[in-house]
């Protein structure tokens, strides 16, 4: 009987001792949930003219800061080339009109802002 309570105070004993080696006395790392967010600023959005001679191309520049920002361009008539923070607008032949060209900037967060270019074609 003597050797089984012995045991068993062994084994508690033991738990023990695992139990308070497993504790650790370290702060916790930094998760990402706590990583200070980055504002999605849209600064400006220009063409290097913006007036052109139809048929003529213009180039268009978006100025934004943030995390991962993603660019998303259209325009009411004309070609869009190209992709990221500039594009160039190809414009008709012999049809003179305004095209609005807008920019969407996303950010990982999912915030977005937008901003839109005249450019004029005679």
């Amino acid at each position: 009987m003597r050797t089984k309570v012995l045991k068993k105070s062994v084994l508690i004993l033991l738990v023990f001792c695992i139990g308070l080696s497993s504790c650790n006395d370290d702060p916790p790392e930094p998760s990402d949930n706590n990583e200070e967010k980055i504002p999605l600023i849209f600064e400006s959005l220009t063409a290097e003219k913006d007036t052109i001679v139809s048929g003529e191309t213009v180039v268009i520049t978006a100025i934004a800061s943030g995390k991962d920002i993603r660019y998303n361009w259209t325009a009411t008539t004309g070609s869009i080339l190209g992709s990221g923070h500039e594009i160039t607008l190809t414009t008709t032949p012999c049809v003179p009109e305004e095209i609005t060209v807008t920019c969407k900037v996303e950010d990982t967060y999912n915030e977005s802002k937008t901003k839109t270019v005249l450019i004029v074609t005679l």
